[in-house]
């Protein structure tokens, strides 16, 4: 009995020391020369989410990331935005990082969570940007935020992710939207045209990029990247 709890006690210790180090890994990405702003606010559902918000401009940006992923993965475009005059916000959505809840569930309510957070900090007009589970949650939460967003850039996302109907959802989507996948990432360009053909806004484009690159990769494309920072450039 007493090794069959110390055995627990050490798979314990070792589970919050991977935790831990998740955690400071995601932080110690943004660079003291981004002067960004640590945040911290509560989705529903009681997640606390942590993240960072880059730049000052009152079009705010969100993005959030892929599954097994957090906030370091879109940094990289953040600067880019905010180097434009946008004010961006990298986060770690629920389950990963240094934020709380249970992973992979419900990424539309982390998208909701941090529209709000980013109109706290001054943007007075707000675009979503997700990739993979990240495409499918800013897509189902577009419809319902308000004010209405000015716009969603959906990359690489599958038509539902656990409890998320991105199908549904598209079919009230009002807003401009931009909808890029891979040619070659699996059933994901076949997931994306879907989402385009549902979705109800005259106001939108498709790319499929001859690429098998998947997700937020997809922006490192540079014909990816002037997309989507044209279609910011434009709604925002």
């Amino acid at each position: 009995m007493v090794a069959r709890v110390l055995l627990f006690a050490s798979l314990g210790l070792l589970v919050a020391t991977a935790g831990s180090a998740q955690a400071t890994q995601s932080a110690g990405c943004v660079r003291p020369s981004d002067r960004a702003t640590n945040v911290t606010f509560q989705a529903a559902g009681g997640a606390r989410l942590k993240g960072a918000v880059l730049g000052r401009g009152s079009t705010g940006v969100v993005l959030a990331h892929t599954t097994g992923a957090d906030r370091c993965q879109w940094l990289p475009f953040a600067r880019d935005l905010a180097k434009q005059g946008y004010r961006a916000l990298v986060f770690d959505m629920r389950g990963y990082g240094a934020s709380t809840g249970i992973t992979n569930s419900d990424p539309h309510l982390d998208v909701i969570a941090a529209t709000a957070e980013l109109r706290r900090r001054g943007a007075k007009k707000i675009v979503l940007a997700g990739a993979s589970m990240g495409g499918t949650g800013v897509v189902v939460a577009a419809p319902v935020i308000r004010p209405a967003v000015r716009g969603v850039v959906e990359l690489s996302a599958p038509t539902s992710f656990s409890g998320a109907n991105a199908l549904a959802a598209a079919k009230k989507l009002k807003v401009p939207g931009l909808f890029i996948a891979g040619r070659d990432d699996g059933d994901f360009p076949a997931a994306t045209r879907s989402l385009y053909r549902a979705a109800a806004t005259k106001d939108k484009k498709l790319h499929i990029a001859p690429s098998s690159w998947h997700g937020v990769d997809l922006v490192f494309l540079p014909s990816v990247r002037k997309l989507v920072l044209d279609f910011v450039g434009r709604v925002g």
